[in-house]
């Protein structure tokens, strides 16, 4: 879509949205937050939103993607990650209740900032920083187990996250369709930067470790009663022997 001339243009989306809506930058996240919240949702999430902020730590970093996004084709990729992450979301709050951001709001704020954006061309990004982390145009299996992919730390925050609440792993596991191998590679990847993350890789290599030495004290046990019943079978026969004599 051609800009009017007489259009100031902006680097990103949110240097348009700071313009647009004259808010200052650091602002941006919480204004972009509350407009593009399902509309149903608003009521509710005030209280989340003021006293359990990190609620909505995944909505946050779809916004600050949206808000580095330098052209509709980033956006889509933002969008696409936001959509595929509601359709893994399990919990009655975000899933069924939707408090959480609408892809409908977004895609709104994005129609009406458009026109302000300087049109620039999607490139290889070869590094891309954490707060804004834009997967440019990623293969799916790629994006899948990608270091710093924004859909692989939020399928790691949501196993963080019902790992300490109590959900057996293997539940946790299937919500974000990964085995268990897949789950400890991505955390040793993304573990040196987030205490979270490596607390959970640390606790899957316990857990396993636990699981070898219950194996091997079980296999112990078992051949520690077969060499006592061999022991028990020998005195029998040297008793046997003795009375003989």
């Amino acid at each position: 879509m051609a800009a009017a001339p007489d259009r100031p243009q902006f680097a990103n989306f949110k240097e348009a949205f700071c313009a647009y809506y004259r808010c200052k930058p650091e602002r941006f996240e919480a204004k972009a937050f509350w407009k593009s919240l399902h509309r149903l949702a608003v009521l509710p999430a005030i209280p989340i939103y003021l006293f359990n902020r990190r609620f909505f730590h995944q909505d946050f970093d779809a916004i600050r993607q949206f808000g580095a996004a330098r052209n509709s084709d980033e956006f889509s990729n933002v969008t696409d990650e936001l959509g595929t992450m509601n359709r893994l979301e399990r919990s009655i709050r975000r899933g069924v209740l939707r408090i959480r951001i609408s892809g409908t709001r977004l895609l709104r704020l994005h129609d009406l900032l458009v026109p302000y954006v300087r049109s620039q061309q999607a490139e290889k990004i070869t590094h891309v920083p954490k707060a804004a982390a834009i997967d440019v145009m990623p293969g799916r299996n790629e994006s899948a187990t990608r270091e710093g992919s924004a859909l692989v730390l939020r399928k790691l925050r949501q196993v963080h996250d019902e790992v300490t609440s109590g959900r057996p792993l293997a539940e946790a596991l299937t919500a974000v369709e990964y085995t268990e191998d897949t789950l400890l590679d991505v955390l040793t990847k993304n573990s040196a930067s987030n205490p979270e993350f490596a607390w959970l890789r640390d606790h899957l290599q316990h857990r396993r470790r636990l699981e070898e030495l219950e194996a091997e004290n079980s296999f112990l046990t078992k051949k520690l009663i077969a060499q006592e019943r061999e022991i028990e079978k020998l005195k029998e026969r040297l008793l046997t022997d003795a009375v003989k004599e």
